[in-house]
């Protein structure tokens, strides 16, 4: 049974964007500070893969 995950991304005030990775109400990786939201969203994805394998991105 694979389970999906979630890549969330914020915008934080006066520090810029970052990501969460998240499975089943787990946080498994907190990234840091990017400029804008999709340079966090990629390096959220990017290391999604690395913690869950290619086969689940």
């Amino acid at each position: 049974m694979d389970a999906g995950f979630d890549i969330v991304v914020r915008f934080v005030p006066h520090y810029g964007w970052l990501y969460l990775v998240i499975a089943n109400g787990i946080e498994h990786a907190r990234g840091e500070f990017q400029r804008d939201a999709m340079a966090a969203l990629m390096r959220g994805q990017a290391i999604a893969e690395k913690i869950f394998g290619e086969a689940r991105v």
